[in-house]
Formats: C-alpha cells, structure tokens, sequence
C-alpha cells in the first residue's frame, strides 16, 4: 500500500480549501471551526484569512 499525500490545495472561501490527495481523491475542509475554537497562540494569526492563505504544500503536508 502506499503513502497518501496532499498533491494540491486550492482555496476556495474564507477558511476553506479544495484539497487534491495523490490517490486523486477531492475533498472540502472546512479549518474555520477548528482554528477558532483553538485558544492556543499559535493558531490566532491563522484567524486573519490573509495569513491563512499563505499554506503552502510541503513534501506532501498542509503548512
């Protein structure tokens, strides 16, 4: 079997991406509920969606 890793992301409203795995498998994500119901520092600059926009795929991860 092999490792199932992001090929691609696209954004699509505020907080949401269309994420492409490598197995060619489409999928909505909604990260609004998650990032603001964090209460963690590290996650407060993702609650502007400008900073939000700024992942970036990494050897097959979100960033």
């Amino acid at each position: 079997m092999s490792e199932i890793s992001l090929k691609a992301a696209h954004h699509v409203k505020p907080h949401i991406l269309e994420i492409e795995f490598s197995d060619g498998h489409k999928q909505l994500v909604d990260f609004a509920t998650f990032i603001f119901s964090m209460e963690h520092p590290d996650y407060e600059k993702y609650k502007s969606e400008s900073n939000f926009r700024t992942f970036k795929i990494v050897d097959g991860n979100l960033n």
